[in-house]
């Protein structure tokens, strides 16, 4: 667990339940993965030990369709599905961030009037209503605009543009973690560093959010 024990404020609630479902997450994703690996490990030593002087090629289709599906197919289904929840999971805790900052100061432009969507728009509300300065945390910020690509272009895949392709294309270029099939028009998550890495810069990101807001209360309540 990775929970920090903090007084309590009005941040202290969403603080609390976001760094538990994160854990959640996370303990889940690395609970299948072994799985996974396991199951891998198996149907591939079944395939190999196959009885080959048999006459079964049913048998034996049986046993590779097993084997493919334990390394490749399996992983990829539960790392799309980690990337959505993540994705899911800091969208929804930006909001309630932003919407936590403006119910306290109501004078301030609303989060709702705030152009733009998602984390994108929690983002800009935030560094505009608060004055927060997140340039330490710029690259974090980076790779998390990247999981939002690939978590939009895995959900919407069927519909995304030639521009929205080569914007994925471009980011599977630039990672060990990412591929793109040429064939299947889709993305390959090749590790499951790359849904550990999301959830530590996900981690990273949201804590100095947290840290910022906290700062820039004390300066108000100084001023006074």
């Amino acid at each position: 667990m990775t929970m920090i024990v903090r007084s309590c404020d009005e941040y202290s609630k969403i603080e609390y339940l976001f760094e538990r479902q994160l854990d959640e997450i996370e303990s889940y994703m690395l609970k299948i993965e072994d799985l996974m690996q396991d199951e891998a490990k198996r149907a591939e030593e079944a395939y190999r030990c196959r009885n080959k002087d048999e006459d079964n090629a049913f048998y034996s289709d049986i046993l590779y369709n097993e084997s493919f599906s334990a390394k490749k197919l399996y992983p990829q289904i539960i790392r799309k599905s980690t990337v959505q929840v993540l994705f899911s999971h800091l969208d929804n805790y930006m909001r309630k961030l932003a919407e936590q900052r403006y119910s306290n100061y109501g004078g301030i432009p609303s989060y709702e009037s705030t152009r733009e969507k998602g984390i994108l728009k929690a983002r800009k509300f935030l560094v505009r209503s608060a004055e927060l300065n997140l340039s330490s945390v710029e690259n974090q910020w980076q790779n998390l605009v990247k999981l939002k690509n690939i978590r939009d272009f895995i959900v919407h895949k069927e519909s995304q543009s030639d521009k929205q392709t080569g914007i994925i294309i471009k980011i599977c270029a630039n990672s060990l973690n990412l591929e793109y099939d040429e064939g299947e028009r889709d993305v390959q998550i090749c590790s499951k560093n790359y849904c550990a890495e999301m959830i530590r810069d996900i981690r990273f990101f949201f804590s100095t959010i947290l840290i910022e807001l906290r700062r820039q209360k004390i300066s108000l309540v100084s001023a006074v």
